[in-house]
Formats: structure tokens, C-alpha cells, sequence
């Protein structure tokens, strides 16, 4: 099975799309993030198939950066 694992931080009701990925092991680069950034990773992700393959089998954090 395909799978990538998203860890967020904390999610804010803020209206901005700003955001840092991290991988597993590596400490996140910043603080919580918006659900509209949430959004627009995920939304990115499946819009570009060639990135997803990518990140299989990957754990990802995302969070706003500092």
C-alpha cells in the first residue's frame, strides 16, 4: 500500500497558505499551522502525482515557518 503520514502541529484558523515540510527525524522549522495551509499541501500533493511518488512510504511534518 502507498501511504504518506502528515504530522501536524497545531492548527490555527488563520487565512494564510504558508508552510514547511520537514521529514521524519528532523526538527520542524517552525510553529502551528493554518488548516488553509493544511489544505494547500494536500491539495498540491494530489495536483502533482510526480511529487507524491515521491514522498511514499514517507512521515512528514508541516508547519509554519519561523
Amino acid at each position: 500500500m502507498d501511504y504518506t503520514i502528515f504530522s501536524p502541529d497545531w492548527f490555527t484558523n488563520a487565512g494564510e497558505a504558508d508552510y514547511a515540510i520537514t521529514q521524519k527525524g528532523h526538527r520542524e522549522t517552525g510553529t502551528d499551522n493554518s488548516r488553509k495551509s493544511m489544505g494547500a499541501f494536500i491539495s498540491t500533493m494530489v495536483g502533482n502525482p510526480d511529487l507524491h511518488s515521491l514522498l511514499k512510504g514517507e512521515n512528514l511534518g508541516i508547519s509554519k515557518p519561523n
